[in-house]
């Protein structure tokens, strides 16, 4: 289906990046210019543990969800200015449960994207969010547009 519907756009994300090259058609190539492959991550343990095989994966585009972000991710790990990952989008948990996301990682993972010459879109600042030592239950009407105010994504 992906492969008749060009007029469509398709993105395929999964945590298990590690199996995707067994599942792409034999036509696959460098990839489908309808389909963005995309990888979760939700700290820096599965960040080094998933992106390897994203970056070694042929596709057109590449993206990284960093959802929920839980912890410190070092991006400079792995990528390097020129690296083949189209865009970052970040964002935090929404459940009744959900651990609080830390202001300060967004920060740094939005300069060090910027550094990378990497889009980054903070979407989502969960249900907690965690600034300057102070712990905001964030509604969840507001989660959105918070987050775009927060003026941490970039082009």
């Amino acid at each position: 289906m992906i492969k008749e519907r060009k007029d469509l756009h398709f993105t395929i994300m999964t945590k298990r990046i590690k199996r995707a090259k067994y599942f792409l058609p034999e036509d696959w190539g460098n990839g489908y210019s309808n389909v963005t492959i995309s990888v979760s991550v939700e700290d820096e343990d599965t960040f080094l543990e998933r992106v390897p095989y994203l970056l070694e994966l042929k596709a057109v585009e590449k993206t990284l969800m960093i959802a929920p972000l839980l912890g410190e991710i070092n991006l400079f790990k792995l990528l390097k200015p020129g690296v083949d990952i189209s865009y970052i989008n970040c964002g935090g948990e929404n459940y009744n449960n959900a651990r609080p996301i830390l202001y300060d990682n967004i920060l740094k993972l939005s300069k060090d994207s910027l550094t990378l010459g990497i889009p980054f879109y903070f979407f989502d600042t969960g249900a907690f969010l965690i600034k300057d030592g102070k712990r905001y239950f964030i509604p969840k009407d507001k989660r959105y547009s918070q987050a775009f105010l927060s003026d941490l994504s970039h082009n």
